[in-house]
């Protein structure tokens, strides 16, 4: 699995490859962007981005949006996080190249 972000938090372009199965372990040094890949990627799975606190509270100091990707299994989960939410939208895009986007707006993800 790797998970792409861009003016997530601190981050301003981080690429992390994870296995696909098994138990991971994340460890490194203070300020490698550990803790902000766990919530990243814990308010995206929850839907926790549909609240504006959340939201601002992710993206980059000085940003108006922040980016990113979960590639897993030829699939691709592209999340776009905007301070407004009428410009927030989940992107997948399918194996067979298919693609389905979904405004936080409409009510799904």
């Amino acid at each position: 699995m790797l998970v792409i972000m861009k003016d997530i938090q601190a981050i301003h372009e981080a690429t992390y490859e994870l296995p696909d199965t098994g138990i991971v372990q994340i460890k490194g040094d203070n300020s490698n962007g550990k803790s902000i890949l766990l919530k990243f990627l814990e308010k995206v799975a929850k839907g926790e981005i549909k609240r504006a606190e959340v939201r601002k509270s992710l993206i980059r100091r000085g940003c108006e949006a922040g980016k990113g990707a979960i590639q897993y299994n030829g699939k691709t989960l592209y999340v776009y996080i905007h301070k407004d939410l009428a410009s927030t939208y989940y992107k997948l895009v399918r194996a067979d190249k298919t693609e389905v986007t979904r405004t936080l707006r409409d009510g799904g993800y």
